[in-house]
């Protein structure tokens, strides 16, 4: 049975499916190992499901790890399934680029004030 891997709004045909301790794979059908890696290298997030609206498995901290061509020509990828920690991690990184980018933008408008004009 073929199901459907959705990731970043496309979805994907896999053949199988496997979990293991913290990590994702799925063998996909109609992607050459280069299309696989640029379609899957940026996503964060997936899910699995029947193809209609059935959606049974749901991944919303991942990182993309590999791709792998196999002697039959088939592409399995594998994703990194973020722990407990990793997310948290990753909130925090998130959060301290976005008040860095605050702080500039305050202190360009205190520099405006001081000195008249915008930088």
């Amino acid at each position: 049975m073929n199901e459907i891997i959705t990731a970043g709004g496309v979805k994907y045909t896999a053949q199988s499916i496997e979990t293991g301790i913290n990590t994702i794979s799925f063998k996909l059908s109609g992607l050459t190992a280069d299309e696989a890696r640029e379609a899957f290298k940026n996503i964060d997030a997936l899910t699995v499901g029947s193809g209609t609206d059935d959606i049974y498995g749901e991944y919303p901290d991942v990182k993309f790890s590999s791709v792998t061509l196999a002697a039959d020509d088939s592409i399995t990828v594998t994703m990194h399934i973020l722990s407990d920690v990793e997310t948290q991690i990753k909130e925090m990184q998130k959060t301290q680029t976005e008040m860095q980018a605050s702080l500039r933008e305050h202190d360009e408008v205190i520099a405006g004030l001081l000195y008249g004009g915008e930088s």
